[in-house]
């Protein structure tokens, strides 16, 4: 007449990775998963059995779009996480209850290895370590994190133990005030817009402290110069989303779908004819990923297995697309930049062609900027 039931792993835990709800009962046991009052899972074995569960709990936790024209410095990233309720019980009426907080998002099977050889866990080696890079990027997982101007957009984490995040730049500190454990943003947009308003200092280089701890260093660089350039906005494999600039010229390619040909009846000439619906469409447009470091091919990479990308601001709009390469090859020891061949294919398909709208398509005709007054104008 016994219940034991453990979780694994304990107390925290990301959605992408094996979550193992393990239970020990003499008895038919029932477990109940719940988020706040809400029942989301119920199950029942019997005897010592275990169940992964991440696949439940992937549901209940989503993305935070998080833009840079927000006011503030350090953003929520509302929904990322969520705390869940597993109630365990079995028919000799023992009762057990455990509670876990769960992240979006998760980290690579070799790494995940790699942490369960060490018995490590990945947020206190990683996610939620004031020692080093704890942000949720791909770019790097060094202390020193390259970012192209255009490419900036709010950098999600966990806010870590250790003390009060601040942040330095210029010999400026900005003190960022946020509680241990919760999913929020550093919107370094924002920050350096409020550095130049207030002490005209338009800084680049970035350090992070928690507490009296160095953790690293964000460094932006000017974007490439370049005649075309093209925007991709992902969702990387911690689930927050990111930006890459892609500089070579693209070119946009357009395959009609299969011709669904059909005859017609024509009274005038008692004779059918041929006829046809309207042919839909599909676009694809190939382009170069301009040279990239082996950092940035790794971020690539991640930007190739995502299943959430938007090519952005193709006359002016953002448009969903899945992205391959055609020839993915990369020296195991780099030391020159590469270039990756990447052929984006439109999510949707078109049957009707009217165009694009944007702004300026509206309202008066304009000869020159908003600087000038209506009258000239």
């Amino acid at each position: 007449m016994s219940l034991t039931a453990n979780i694994s792993p304990a107390n925290m835990a990301l959605t992408g990775n094996p979550i193992k709800l393990s239970i020990n009962s003499s008895s038919l046991a029932t477990y109940t998963i719940l988020v706040g009052e809400q029942t989301i899972f119920t199950g029942s074995g019997e005897g010592n059995f275990f169940v992964f569960i991440q696949d439940i709990l992937a549901d209940i936790v989503q993305p935070a779009q998080l833009y840079n024209e927000s006011e503030e410095v350090l953003l929520q990233a509302e929904g990322c996480s969520r705390n869940v309720t597993i109630n365990v019980s079995n028919s000799e009426k023992n009762n057990l209850t455990i509670s876990l907080k769960v992240f979006i998002g998760g980290v690579s099977k070799r790494m995940l290895r790699h942490l369960n050889d060490e018995n490590k866990n990945v947020f206190i080696w990683k996610l939620m370590n004031p020692d080093g890079n704890f942000f949720q990027t791909t770019r790097t997982s060094e202390r020193l994190i390259t970012i192209r101007e255009t490419e900036l957009l709010p950098l999600s984490f966990i806010y870590p133990d250790g003390g009060i995040l601040r942040v330095i730049a210029n010999g400026m500190e900005t003190a960022l005030v946020g509680v241990a454990g919760q999913p929020v943003a550093l919107n370094l947009y924002r920050l350096r817009k409020q550095l130049f308003d207030t002490h005209h200092i338009l800084a680049s280089i970035f350090d992070i402290y928690v507490g009296e701890t160095k953790s690293c260093t964000i460094v932006i660089t000017p974007g490439t110069i370049s005649r075309e350039r093209y925007l991709l906005q992902f969702l990387n494999s911690y689930g927050s989303y990111e930006l890459i600039e892609i500089t070579g010229i693209g070119s946009i390619k357009r395959e009609a779908e299969k011709e669904n040909a059909f005859n017609k009846y024509d009274e005038v000439i008692d004779d059918y004819v041929e006829s046809w619906e309207r042919l839909s469409g599909r676009e694809s447009m190939t382009v170069e990923s301009g040279y990239r470091t082996n950092d940035e091919l790794i971020h690539l990479i991640d930007l190739l297995s995502s299943d959430d990308i938007k090519l952005l601001g193709l006359d002016g709009r953002n448009i969903r697309v899945n992205i391959t390469a055609e020839n993915l090859t990369r020296a195991s020891r780099a030391t020159v930049p590469e270039s990756i061949k990447l052929s984006l294919r439109f999510a949707d398909s078109e049957q009707r062609y009217t165009g694009s709208f944007t702004d300026d398509d509206l309202g008066s005709p304009r000869i020159h900027t908003e600087q000038f007054t209506k009258q000239f104008n």
